[in-house]
């Protein structure tokens, strides 16, 4: 059976290297947010746990009140860290620090009053629960099905909050009373064994989620327009051409509305173009309030907007595109107190067998082209022209 000053150098050490490898990999790689936090909170640990096993010679104070004040301020390192991954909102720092800081307070006033061992050890376990208990809950609450190692490491947070309740349980029941730190026994092998292993854990399952985080903001971005938020036209054409393949099978139309906003030019040239920028991004928005959910924007280019519009036969395209016009050109848009006003002409295209994808974009570009030729701030709709294949006679 391990002694429990070997536990606590093994976590020492183990919590050290660990710090040092999540800061190399920071510096080396930019694995994702989160991490230097983390290993900070990792070398918060590590002081605490040196100060417990120097306990037989330091006094008191430096031995008992300081270690755990680390551990609860580590605990809260490491949610700050996992609210930096994720991205969370700034309240939930606010939170985590309100219970940090409580429960520094209530174990500060626990030792002032003297009391044994046993009844610090109960009071610490109770104190760690809301401590486990609330990362855990953040992590597994926002939890969705293709991140496992969110969910591992929410699962390790409550498997701490669990940990210190059994320990606070084998306390009160007097299965185990123990008369200090460094006395021999099987509860405190298991528990520093226990906690050991949950270290570990608990790293791995930050590093995953942080590589997990950092493969979907890529992805995001591979098939994202970083300005608009809507679709590139990378990744705008697959899914266009996948809804036109599928139009046979589901027996439903398929509509295209190309979108040019006018006037455009002029936008960058009196304001700016951090102005063309935002007005952009707000027609935009404006444009996918106004459409359904299976519905597909994209920015094809420039200031040049496409809209996907699956099982919406000529008729019910058209409406959408009126109500898309009527709502660019009520809207007045405020830069630095300066009102912008802007018109968006639109071409749509229909169709309702399996087409090519650059046909039917032809036929929504000859639609634009027409609505701008008729004065702009204007819907036109074009028939699909078959590209013709011609073969070589050999």
């Amino acid at each position: 059976m391990l002694d429990t000053r070997t536990m606590i150098v093994m976590l020492v050490f183990s919590t050290l290297v660990s710090s040092l490898l999540m800061w190399l990999t920071q510096r080396r790689q930019q694995a994702g947010q989160g991490i230097l936090t983390w290993a900070l909170s990792y070398v918060a640990f590590s002081l605490a746990f040196l100060l417990m096993a120097m306990r037989a010679s330091t006094p008191s104070t430096v031995s008992v009140v300081l270690p755990n004040l680390l551990i609860f301020l580590a605990v809260g390192l490491m949610t700050e860290a996992v609210r930096q991954a994720l991205e969370l909102p700034l309240r939930v720092r606010w939170t985590m620090a309100t219970i940090v800081g409580s429960v520094m307070l209530i174990f500060i006033l626990v030792a002032l009053i003297g009391s044994d061992y046993q009844q610090r050890v109960n009071a610490i376990s109770v104190l760690m629960l809301p401590l486990g208990a609330y990362p855990g809950w953040i992590l597994l609450r926002g939890c969705e099905h293709d991140e496992p190692a969110r969910r591992f490491l929410g699962i390790t947070f409550l498997t701490i909050a669990l940990l210190m309740l059994i320990r606070l349980l084998t306390g009160l029941s007097g299965v185990h009373v123990s008369q200090g730190l460094h006395d021999v026994s099987w509860v405190h092998s298991v528990f520093y064994l226990a906690v050991f292993v949950i270290f570990y854990a608990m790293g791995i399952g930050f590093m995953l989620m942080a590589r997990e985080r950092l493969m979907r903001d890529l992805a995001r971005r591979a098939t994202t327009d970083a300005l608009t938020g809507a679709y590139n036209r990378h990744a705008f054409e697959p899914i266009a051409s996948t809804a036109l393949a599928q139009i046979d099978r589901h027996q439903l139309p398929v509509s295209l509305l190309m979108l040019d906003l006018d006037h455009f030019k002029t936008v960058n040239d009196r304001h700016g173009h951090l102005a063309g920028d935002y007005v952009l991004k707000t027609i935009t928005e404006i444009i996918r309030q106004e459409l359904r959910a299976g519905d597909v924007l994209a920015r094809y280019g420039g200031e040049e907007l496409s809209v996907l519009l699956p099982g919406s036969d000529t008729a019910a395209a058209k409406r959408i595109a009126e109500r898309i016009r009527h709502m660019v050109e009520t809207t007045v848009l405020d830069w630095h107190k300066q009102s912008i006003r802007l018109t968006v002409s639109v071409g749509m295209a229909t169709a309702v067998q399996r087409e090519h994808l650059l046909d039917l974009i032809a036929a929504a570009d000859a639609a634009l082209y027409a609505a701008k030729a008729a004065g702009r701030n204007q819907v036109e709709q074009r028939p699909i022209q078959r590209a013709v294949a011609v073969t070589a006679a050999t």
